[in-house]
């Protein structure tokens, strides 16, 4: 086959390519609409962030992937200010075969939505005086969002997270998000919001390469961490290579 013969083929796998994401996007948008009206009408306000424990079938029953509905559901739920954590129903297929382990599922994706609403005690050090009272903690990771994963689209987004010691208890903490859009630290869910709202797509999307990313986990998972941070004089965090925490009296502005 000729390079005459070759260009009007790819033309026609880009136009293939583009039909397939407008129609992926339409159907998310869709989706994501109605379950949005369903819960507003159902009480739910997103200037108070709750979470919803969301029952649903293993992606590997969903033919073809771009069915999962968890994209839309995520995206939907988040609009309406909940946010989520799945729980994949019990199957005995042996391909799933994920029957008895529901309760300790069950039990994780409870511990991770209080996380997400920020239920979290003040990190613990055993260096005793070593490091000065009213420590805060933060750091910066990469989300990444895999080619293969559900909605076969691929994202980087870094995100940075700070933890900060309440004074009206010991052990108790405030954790926040540093949002990009605001230029300033958010309260957990807001910030956790506001991050499942950055993985809308478009169907131009699926018209990107491929790209190879041997290390990425599946549609937004924590890929990278580890890299710490400690905030500057204006509160943006910058990275260091030692930094781990930085003393309260240098609180970025809320």
């Amino acid at each position: 086959m000729g390079p005459a013969s070759a260009r009007p083929a790819a033309a026609r796998c880009g136009d293939v390519l583009l039909h397939q994401g407008a129609a992926l996007a339409a159907a998310v948008a869709e989706r994501r609409r109605a379950l949005r009206a369903w819960l507003r009408a159902d009480g739910a306000d997103p200037s108070r962030p709750e979470l919803a424990l969301v029952e649903v079938a293993h992606r590997s029953t969903f033919r073809p992937a771009s069915t999962d509905p968890k994209f839309a559901i995520r995206l939907g739920c988040a609009d309406a200010g909940l946010l989520t954590q799945c729980v994949v129903t019990p199957s005995t297929d042996r391909q799933i075969d994920n029957a008895e382990s529901l309760d300790h599922r069950t039990y994780s994706s409870w511990l991770d939505g209080l996380r997400q609403l920020g239920v979290r005690v003040l990190p613990q050090h055993t260096l005793g005086d070593d490091l000065p009272d009213s420590l805060q903690y933060a750091a910066v990771w990469m989300v990444k969002r895999r080619k293969d994963g559900p909605t076969r689209l691929p994202k980087h987004l870094p995100v940075a997270v700070l933890v900060t010691p309440l004074p009206d208890g010991e052990g108790l903490a405030a954790v926040r998000g540093w949002d990009d859009m605001a230029g300033e630290w958010v309260p957990y869910p807001h910030f956790l919001l506001g991050l499942v709202k950055q993985a809308e797509i478009g169907p131009e999307a699926f018209t990107e390469p491929e790209t190879s990313d041997d290390d990425a986990r599946p549609d937004g998972s924590p890929a990278s961490s580890g890299v710490v941070t400690s905030p500057n004089s204006a509160g943006r965090p910058r990275h260091s290579s030692n930094a781990c925490c930085t003393p309260s009296e240098g609180n970025p502005p809320h």
